[in-house]
């Protein structure tokens, strides 16, 4: 089996190896200055930090440092020493450990600490499965992302907060040890966790000078962040659109070119469709970004509350469900697609100038004659007095069918 990290070079001296693999004298007690123990504690650490690891069991370490078939005898009580030293903690131990400073965790892994000479006499058995934390590996891990995230932070109240997603992308050179992060920030008090009602997590990371513990996550927290995240969501629709409405002209063009003029008109429609789709969301995306803008400025918490929940009852009248935006825009493109009515746009010799002049004729009489008529639906009447109004896929498909 290759190795997976760059090993010392005393690796190829066979007597010098046939030495440090094998185990220890049955009386022998380690002291810091030991030379087997120097050895491997400084390969157990500089193999862990060259594979980015900040963890690892018993059974995986033997497997990472065996050689010709041979694992280290003495890697048992080696990791005894480590862990007594504090240069190691049991990840139950470690997980368990609250701690206002990073600082705090020696003095915590001091007093949690078993007694090693009673380790030494007895001789106690590792369990191969046991996790294993490398204490100052974790804290280096740790204070990087939080490095990371601050750099990018440019409104604490709004980014400060993450979804999962935004999480696991900040975490992504270390994306193995995502868990170990987690804790080790949450117990010096940088981070705090919730679970949303989708099962999902919401992270909270404290202010980039604050020296308190960050507050619990709260429901206008949850509200921010999803008002976030259906403000990405829309830019990316808007986004998205404009580019398939840019797309559907082109074709357009190509079609009056080739005179294919049938064909040219549908292209046409599907493009003045997306091109109706962009403004209404573009005016949603006005609204959010209003309202998050108002929230970033706010100075307290107690600001912060007022200007969210005065942005929430303005908005209270938008219906904006991320999933079933998704499912509309896919139903309307499976209608464009199959779509093969034509519009009275077009005329034969026209250029193409006057084909667009003429569709924007049509368009504007079309929307006229419609502005005064009204839509039947299951349970009443609706009179729609706006054309922007018309911008949903029940309309299109009723106007559709009814041309």
């Amino acid at each position: 089996m290759s190795l997976t990290f760059a090993p010392p070079e005393e690796w190829e001296d066979e007597e010098r190896m046939g030495y440090l693999f094998a185990p220890f004298p049955p009386d022998h007690i380690l002291s810091e200055n030991d030379d087997k123990l120097c050895f491997w504690r400084k390969l157990i650490l500089s193999s862990s930090k060259q594979l980015n690891k900040v963890s690892f069991t018993l059974s995986e370490m033997k497997a990472r440092l065996a050689r010709k078939g041979l694992t280290p005898a003495c890697l048992a009580k080696v990791l005894n020493h480590l862990e007594a030293t504090r240069v190691v903690q049991k990840f139950e131990n470690w997980s368990s450990s609250p701690a206002s400073s990073w600082s705090d965790w020696g003095k915590q892994l001091l007093l949690q600490g078993v007694s090693y000479a009673w380790q030494q006499v007895v001789g106690i058995a590792e369990d191969d499965q046991t996790k294993y934390i490398i204490v100052d590996q974790i804290k280096e891990v740790a204070k990087s992302v939080l490095c990371t995230h601050y750099d990018t932070v440019q409104y604490e109240t709004t980014d400060n907060l993450l979804n999962e997603a935004e999480f696991e992308a900040l975490c992504n050179t270390h994306a193995a040890s995502l868990r170990y992060i987690e804790i080790s920030l949450v117990q010096v008090g940088k981070l705090q966790i919730s679970t949303r009602h989708n099962d999902k997590k919401i992270y909270k990371f404290a202010r980039r000078n604050s020296t308190k513990k960050e507050k619990e996550i709260s429901s206008t927290d949850e509200g921010i962040l999803r008002l976030k995240e259906v403000t990405a969501k829309l830019l990316q629709q808007v986004s998205d659109l404009t580019e398939k409405s840019e797309r559907a002209m082109d074709k357009c063009r190509e079609l009056v070119a080739a005179k294919q003029k049938s064909s040219a008109r549908r292209w046409l429609r599907q493009s003045k469709m997306f091109s109706k789709q962009v403004e209404t969301k573009e005016a949603m995306l006005t609204n959010l970004q209003a309202l998050l803008t108002k929230i970033q400025m706010a100075e307290t918490d107690a600001l912060v509350l007022e200007a969210y929940q005065a942005g929430i009852i303005s908005l209270k009248d938008m219906t904006i469900d991320i999933e079933k935006v998704d499912q509309t825009m896919d139903e309307l493109e499976e209608v464009l697609a199959n779509s093969n009515e034509a519009g009275e746009a077009l005329s034969e010799g026209k250029s193409f100038r006057g084909f667009q002049e003429q569709a924007s004729i049509n368009e504007i009489n079309s929307t006229k004659s419609v502005t005064h008529c009204s839509l039947s639906t299951n349970t009443n009447k609706v009179i729609l007095s706006d054309p922007r109004k018309f911008n949903t896929l029940p309309y299109m498909m009723w106007w559709e069918g009814s041309t």
